[in-house]
């Protein structure tokens, strides 16, 4: 357990996110890292919050807070112009920025 109060997880601007810290996880050798899970609600039908579709490692301590910039940026774009979509996991027409 983490001797934190309080725990602030976050929605994305669109709802297509929710990032919550301080989750745990066993790694390959069995031992508790702390990390952010991280959600896909993009299908509002299909959330399983028992298997996250993302785990950010936090090293040591327990994050605690997460928070996204309010604004939503455009996505990278190769020299030819067109959208570069190879380099994410999920398929989105922006790009959202966290902190964590």
């Amino acid at each position: 357990s983490v001797p934190t109060f309080f725990r602030r997880p976050a929605h994305s601007l669109d709802g297509s996110f929710f990032l919550v810290p301080t989750g745990q996880m066993a790694d390959k050798n069995g031992e508790k890292v702390f990390g952010t899970l991280i959600f896909d609600c993009s299908n509002r039908d299909k959330i399983n919050f028992q298997k996250p579709s993302g785990f950010l490692r936090s090293g040591a301590k327990p994050s605690v807070a997460v928070r996204f910039c309010p604004i939503l940026f455009e996505p990278y774009k190769n020299t030819k112009g067109n959208i570069e979509n190879s380099s994410t996991i999920f398929n989105l027409p922006y790009r959202t920025i966290f902190a964590i």
